[in-house]
C-alpha cells in the first residue's frame, strides 16, 4: 500500500477479518476450536504518516494478534507506542509500559508462543533458535 493506502488497505483488512471469522466458524464446526491457536502478524508495520502518493511505507513497528478459544491470557493488549508510533518498553514481569523496560520484537512473541505451545524444545524449534526473552505473555 505504498500508494492510495486507505482505499487499498481497508478492503484487505475487511477480507482478513472475514477470513478469521470463517476459520473460527469452521474450527467450531469440526470440533477443534479448543485446540486452535491463531497468530496473525506481519514482519513490518506501516508508517504513521502518508507519503506523497497517499500511501504508507514500511515501518519497524508492527503488531501481532494471538487468538485462542477462551484462553486464560486473553482479552488484553500488551505493548504501546508513543504519539510518533515508536515502541515503548514494557516491564517483563508485569507487562506494564515502563520507559526502561524491554522492547517487544516478533522474535520475543514467537519465543513465548513456542513455550506456551510446548514446542520450544522440538528439533524444528532448536534448528531455528530465537533469542530467549523473559517476557511471558501467556503466563
Amino acid at each position: 500500500t505504498h500508494q492510495q493506502h486507505d482505499s487499498r488497505h481497508e478492503p484487505l483488512l475487511e477480507h482478513l477479518n472475514t477470513s478469521i471469522d470463517l476459520l473460527w466458524s469452521f474450527a467450531a464446526e469440526k470440533g477443534v476450536a479448543d485446540r486452535l491457536t491463531l497468530v496473525v502478524g506481519s514482519d513490518f508495520g506501516r508508517t504513521p504518516r502518508y507519503n506523497a502518493n497517499a500511501g504508507k511505507d514500511h515501518w519497524p513497528i508492527g503488531s501481532i494478534m494471538v487468538m485462542a478459544d477462551a484462553p486464560t491470557w486473553g482479552n488484553r493488549v500488551v505493548g504501546k507506542t508513543d504519539e510518533g508510533h515508536n515502541a515503548l518498553g514494557i516491564d517483563p514481569l508485569t507487562l506494564d509500559v515502563h520507559q526502561a523496560g524491554e522492547r517487544i520484537y516478533p522474535k520475543t512473541v514467537h519465543a513465548a508462543l513456542r513455550r506456551e505451545l510446548g514446542i520450544d524444545a522440538t528439533g524444528v524449534a532448536l534448528g531455528y533458535p530465537l533469542q530467549e526473552s523473559l517476557i511471558d505473555f501467556f503466563g
